[in-house]
């Protein structure tokens, strides 16, 4: 695949994007391989940009992803409560 190299940094960025803002809800997406087959990229530089590179990274990634039945699960949190010994420590009237 010729001119990948020169792009590499792009697609690179088009990928992270697209994890970091996913297409169910922009969620973040994990637990993803993604594998190029094939890469056709013009001949000209004007049209290896990120302008031209990043969203078709992007755009395919999204594709997939929707395509491979992906699911939005519940974000998961660490609670910390904090009470006052205080309260406790109170004698019943």
């Amino acid at each position: 695949m010729q001119y990948l190299d020169e792009i590499m940094e792009l697609m690179i960025q088009g990928f992270e994007e697209a994890l970091t803002k996913g297409p169910l809800a922009r969620e973040k997406v994990s637990g993803v391989k993604v594998m190029i087959k094939d890469a056709t990229i013009h001949e000209d530089p004007v049209h290896r940009g990120p302008a031209q590179i990043v969203p078709a990274m992007r755009r395919p990634m999204f594709a997939g992803l929707l395509l491979s039945n992906i699911t939005l699960l519940e974000p998961k949190q660490k609670l910390t409560i904090l009470v006052p010994q205080t309260i406790w420590a109170r004698s019943s009237p």
